[in-house]
């Protein structure tokens, strides 16, 4: 556990700052970039918690912004888009966003459900996995750089 003080402005420091708003109480470990849940798993050390994997999504066949970030335990392993899109009934399925730091502005592996806060378009829609309920969660606060244990 670290103190974590990202650049100010930077959306990480918004991440963190509105959770201190919320009175959200964190927990926070600095550590070398990582880009999967494989190698993000290897650098935690302190932390205790469900480490989260993230992936955004889009309808295949429709037109309209509507995003889903996917929230798992990342012990799930990989996300079985055709199987979600069949159970949401999505006629022409779902597919990864090629470029998700359009939508959030963060960079590749540091996606997080809590860059929604700045959704400023409004287009995305998380879905966290029942499994998360009343965990600590892990994640990244919009930098690959930092994970932060959130109850």
């Amino acid at each position: 556990q670290t103190n974590y003080h990202p650049h100010a402005g930077s959306l990480p420091a918004q991440v963190m700052d509105a959770m201190s708003k919320l009175n959200i109480s964190v927990q926070v470990e600095t550590h070398e970039a990582v880009i999967d849940c494989e190698s993000h798993r290897k650098v935690i050390k302190s932390l205790k918690g469900v480490l989260i994997r993230n992936l955004l999504v889009t309808e295949k066949r429709i037109k309209k912004k509507i995003q889903y970030l996917i929230c798992v335990p990342s012990e799930k392993g990989n996300i079985a888009l055709k199987t979600i899109g069949k159970y949401w009934k999505v006629g022409g399925g779902l597919r990864g966003v090629s470029d998700p730091d359009v939508t959030f502005k963060v960079g590749k592996g540091s996606i997080t459900p809590l860059a929604v806060l700045f959704d400023d378009a409004n287009i995305v829609q998380v879905i966290i996995d029942e499994e998360c309920r009343d965990q600590t969660l892990l994640l990244h606060p919009a930098s690959n750089e930092a994970t932060v244990a959130v109850r």
